[in-house]
């Protein structure tokens, strides 16, 4: 049931096509960024594998099974029902948080899954729902270097000289014994949306890489950025296309068919209807049963670009 995804952190966005980085600057250019730990994060829930009891998580539950499955649910002001899901490894754990990344909405849940290869923890997840004033979730996620202590997420950090919340988020790209390419990235927040930061904050030029040898790397594609339309509004999808349908035997070309275009499978699947909100960590085709074609909507956010292909980090379906 679990499909086994190794890819570049990202953050949602709109985009269909790659496109160009900031020029990247070696970390040895100008002094490193220090900001400091987010204080208040509240760890919520360590994940207990062996006990399909749900448990409370203040404003709903948190529901664990045996085969690494995590079900978050909860209703918003309206009623409406929501559900996020996602596949952990039992054998590394996860844990649930709590923490205010942005100070006009409710704080997010901050889901942390342990990476199960060995990879030194540069494959460990960090999924963030992010609630509007509505108390409806929306998905970010990232996967690569992030470190928990009691205290928190290290990767959660307050920034000096706007004291505002950001997201680090560290990735590694390797070709061999000592050649590692590390993509530095920061992340603010408004709403229950993710903005990435690009140009010149705390001390340096944000995005940066550093590498471990004198290989020079190719500039990443942008999958990182965010636009703020009308399309990603909770409650206006004025862009939104028909759903068309699925095409596609296997995990690795399968597809979304929208209107305007065919998308591979996203890295989250967010589906709305009369009854509230599902968000699915890495979907099957299986989520999107009970879809009619025709009749559903839907849109692609943000641009994954990794592995030789290009996918969206969401597909947000309407019905």
């Amino acid at each position: 049931m679990f499909k086994q995804v190794i890819r570049t952190a990202v953050i949602l966005g709109i985009a269909s096509l790659c496109v160009s980085v900031a020029p990247c600057l070696n970390a040895q250019t100008q002094p490193a960024a220090s900001p400091t730990m987010l204080p208040g994060q509240q760890k919520l829930a360590d994940c207990n594998f062996q006990s399909s009891v749900p448990v409370s998580i203040g404003i709903g539950k948190m529901k664990t099974d045996a085969d690494g499955t995590v079900t978050l649910s909860g209703r918003d002001k309206a009623g409406r029902s929501w559900t996020a899901r996602y596949q952990a490894f039992p054998g590394a754990g996860c844990q649930l948080w709590q923490a205010r990344l942005e100070r006009s909405t409710e704080p997010a849940l901050v889901f942390v899954q342990f990476g199960g290869n060995t990879s030194g923890g540069w494959d460990t997840t960090l999924s963030v729902l992010l609630f509007d004033a509505q108390s409806r979730p929306f998905p970010w996620q990232a996967k690569g270097k992030f470190d928990v202590t009691e205290e928190g997420i290290r990767e959660l950090v307050i920034l000096g000289k706007t004291n505002a919340p950001a997201v680090l988020v560290h990735t590694q790209q390797s070709d061999g014994p000592g050649n590692h390419h590390k993509s530095n990235s920061l992340y603010t927040f408004l709403g229950n949306r993710a903005v990435e930061a690009t140009g010149e904050l705390e001390g340096r030029h944000w995005p940066f890489t550093t590498s471990s040898s004198s290989r020079e790397w190719p500039e990443l594609p942008a999958s990182h950025t965010l636009n703020t339309a009308s399309a990603l509004s909770n409650t206006d999808a004025s862009d939104a296309a028909r759903f068309e349908g699925v095409r596609g035997a296997n995990d690795s070309n399968r597809q979304v068919i929208l209107s305007s275009g065919a998308v591979y499978f996203p890295d989250v699947l967010v589906v709305d209807t009369q009854s509230g909100r599902k968000i699915v960590s890495f979907p099957e085709q299986s989520d999107l049963a009970g879809l009619e074609v025709g009749k559903a909507t839907g849109v692609a956010l943000g641009n994954n670009c990794g592995d030789g292909d290009c996918h969206p980090v969401v597909v947000w379906l309407r019905q």
